[in-house]
């Protein structure tokens, strides 16, 4: 079976059965009353969620993930607590069952413990729809190209995610309370930018059917609302780095990583932040000075589209001093960062960190 082949079957996995989760509760209760404890309760909660990621007008991630997990908590003696696992073997739950009355067994009494409520009847809530919880990798793609090629259209650029998914939970206890409930749910959430504006909509519902992501979309695209990044001076402190040799690995640490974590991904970098041709023009220039003029009018060019981008942020234009060695540290730091990744290992904070470098 293919990856895909996998994925599609992972994304249509039916939850459990009542009758599983009634069998998995009445045996992790009977476990209860065979290690003494004088009142046991059951919460299973069962989760099946798929997600679609996507950025820059492309889908890059698909992910899914099914799971169920058990909560014990037993009464002992007017002392309670709580376990939970995801394991739902016998032993498993077994172990589960004793380490909550070991754990009640240390507690306080708690004089206002309520005793657990026998059978109940409760109204049945209807949010399980079959169209959601049947949707596939290729239905949330489709849907995602859709709101994409708007984006193309309008010469910005999309990014967000759409989430489907279904889930369960249960409720038993000793004193024969038993009641399930299950739900699905959609999302969508798409940015839209065109710098320097951008604009947000995101719409979730239990029926696929009502969610609209090409509306979406459109109500992103028309809104266009400007952003900018403005200083936090005065406002908010942060002191995550305390030296520049900290700042240092901590950069060299995850930059490589940030811009994509391929040795494609660090040239493509350079090439694009470092100013090639205004440096040859330059270093060219002590023999040709119509190319030192040259690379020199490049240079102002760069300031000036430097110092644009820090007005349109609402930054002090005195910034473009920092400019050249800006460029320089974080050329620097990305091809150290680059290095140590490709030795497979990198330092932070005292510790020699083992990490594999990405394939281009």
């Amino acid at each position: 079976m293919t990856a895909r082949a996998k994925m599609r079957a992972s994304e249509r996995e039916a939850l459990s059965s009542e009758k599983h989760l009634r069998d998995i509760a009445q045996t992790v209760i009977r476990l209860g009353k065979s290690a003494g404890a004088e009142e046991t309760e059951v919460h299973l909660d069962e989760t099946q969620d798929a997600l679609t990621r996507f950025a820059n007008n492309g889908i890059h991630q698909n992910v899914a993930e099914h799971g169920l997990a058990v909560s014990v908590r037993t009464v002992l003696d007017g002392k309670t607590a709580r376990v939970s696992t995801n394991k739902l073997d016998h032993d498993s739950l077994r172990t589960a069952v004793e380490s909550s009355l070991s754990l009640a067994a240390s507690q306080p009494k708690a004089p206002l413990l309520l005793p657990m409520p026998g059978k109940q009847r409760y109204t049945r809530v209807r949010r399980y729809i079959r169209a959601t919880a049947e949707l596939s990798a290729e239905d949330r793609a489709r849907a995602v190209r859709k709101a994409c090629d708007l984006a193309v259209k309008e010469g910005q650029v999309a990014a967000g995610i759409f989430v489907s998914g279904q889930m369960q939970s249960a409720i038993a206890n000793s004193r024969g309370l038993f009641a399930t409930h299950r739900q699905t749910r959609a999302e969508f959430s798409i940015t839209m930018q065109q710098d320097p504006a951008a604009s947000w909509a995101k719409g979730n519902a239990a029926d696929v059917r009502y969610l609209d992501p090409q509306a979406l979309a459109k109500r992103a695209k028309a809104a266009r609302y400007r952003i900018w990044f403005g200083s936090g001076a005065g406002v908010v402190r942060v002191r995550m780095y305390r030296s520049f040799n900290e700042m240092w690995k901590g950069w060299k640490k995850n930059l490589y990583l940030l811009v994509g974590g391929t040795p494609g991904a660090v040239y493509r970098e350079l090439v694009w932040v470092l100013p090639w041709i205004t440096l040859a023009l330059l270093a060219f220039g002590w023999k040709a000075p119509p190319a030192f003029v040259a690379g020199l009018g490049l240079l102002v060019a760069r300031h000036a589209m430097y110092a644009s981008t820090l007005l349109r942020n609402h930054f002090r234009v005195m910034y473009i001093l920092y400019y050249v060695p800006a460029v320089a540290l974080y050329a620097g730091v990305l091809w150290a960062s680059y290095r140590a990744h490709a030795q497979g290992v990198v330092e932070w904070k005292g510790r020699r960190i083992s990490v594999k470098a990405a394939e281009q």
